[in-house]
């Protein structure tokens, strides 16, 4: 049965790693024969509170230039481009709850609520929304989290918050995770129960994304060691440096030439974001992998690239430690930054005839429990 379907994710942005799984998502549905919509839900109601708590830390520790419209459109241009060209099912920017009640009146057969960290009430706009409270008097409609993510293993939500979310995740017809985790969160706060499948990224083999890379010719990199630090530190830095120098390799980024600051940009070009394609030829180009981020970890089990994964405790240490046990790569997890504990690091070899073992199981997995539950 071919369904309409809205998925609710997260912001999307310039993140490599959000439009991309965002993408994925709404390609696997597609494939089960149904139509995605993706809900452009952007940030215009924020918790009072928090917003409070934001505007003090930004006076403590300096706030960042904030962008004018244009100047946004300039630093932003490639990964708008993406999302033009590959979500021609995107809806308009939706800003507030009123605007999200009129998602009601649009006909959708299920809401698909996933993934990236849409159930951490930092990161998402209005949290009872990733909930579907603005769907709540809906009848004959199906509603399924699909790699849900707290981000972490603490909980994050205020006490109203998990009085209203648990109550309307009750209506939810089945309940998944991106995090194990998540599985303890969802039964100890929100008396449900959740099962653990893949970041929609990982519902597609490499070949999937080369053929976008080559559909968009993406230029060659400039190396073969790729780094993807998203918080940058000197000893980050010097361990790219290490393992430079320790295997031989060329070090090169996918990101912007400078970061914005507190003060205003001079040449906005220097800001800019390269292409996601360019992102992913940085796969096929490599090497090694070095990041601190999720979805730069993912893609280095995508490809089999041997890699080392700097553990991020500020945007979530829970989703490093669940991706890497899944995977029986605990061991490629780096929290002390020290030369000593990378070379420790090198040494073990990946066995990706099992890795792969593995994800071609969770990917069955995953995959069915979309397909069964939409069905």
């Amino acid at each position: 049965m071919k369904r309409k379907i809205a998925i609710l994710t997260q912001p999307l942005h310039d993140n490599y790693g959000g439009l991309l799984q965002a993408y994925a998502l709404s390609k696997k549905l597609e494939e089960l024969g149904h139509e995605p919509v993706i809900i452009n839900r952007r940030s215009g109601h924020t918790n009072i509170f928090r917003k409070l708590i934001s505007n003090l830390k930004q006076k403590l520790v300096g706030k960042k230039y904030v962008l004018k419209p244009f100047e946004k459109e300039i630093i932003s241009k490639h990964t708008l481009d993406f999302r033009k060209k590959y979500f021609p099912n995107l809806t308009e920017e939706i800003l507030s709850n009123a605007k999200m009640l009129e998602l009601n009146r649009m006909g959708f057969d299920a809401f698909v609520v996933g993934s990236d960290q849409c159930w951490r009430p930092r990161y998402s706009p209005y949290i009872t929304n990733y909930f579907l409270d603005f769907a709540e008097a809906q009848n004959n409609i199906k509603r399924i989290a699909y790699a849900a993510s707290f981000g972490t293993d603490d909980w994050e939500f205020t006490p109203k918050e998990t009085e209203i979310c648990k109550r309307l995740i009750q209506q939810f017809d089945a309940v998944s995770v991106r995090e194990d985790t998540g599985i303890k969160l969802c039964e100890n706060f929100l008396n449900t129960n959740a099962v653990h499948v893949l970041d929609p990224t990982m519902l597609w083999p490499r070949d999937f994304y080369d053929e976008i890379v080559k559909k968009e010719n993406a230029k060659k990199s400039s190396g073969n060691l790729k780094a993807y630090i998203l918080d940058k530190s000197p000893k980050k830095m010097e361990i790219v440096r290490h393992i430079e120098n320790k295997l031989g390799l060329k070090a090169f980024e996918i990101m912007p030439e400078k970061r914005l600051g507190n003060e205003k940009p001079i040449n906005l070009l220097d800001y800019q974001f390269p292409s996601p394609m360019e992102w992913l030829r940085g796969y096929q180009d490599a090497k090694f992998v070095i990041a601190d981020s999720f979805h730069g970890t993912v893609f280095a089990i995508l490809y089999n690239l041997p890699f080392i994964a700097i553990g991020n405790k500020n945007r979530g240490m829970a989703r490093f430690n669940s991706l890497l046990k899944m995977f029986n790569l605990e061991q490629r997890l780096l929290t002390d930054l020290t030369t000593e504990k990378v070379d420790e690091v090198l040494k073990n070899e990946i066995d990706w005839r099992k890795v792969n073992s593995i994800l071609e199981d969770k990917r069955a997995f995953s995959t069915n429990f979309l397909k069964d539950n939409l069905n």
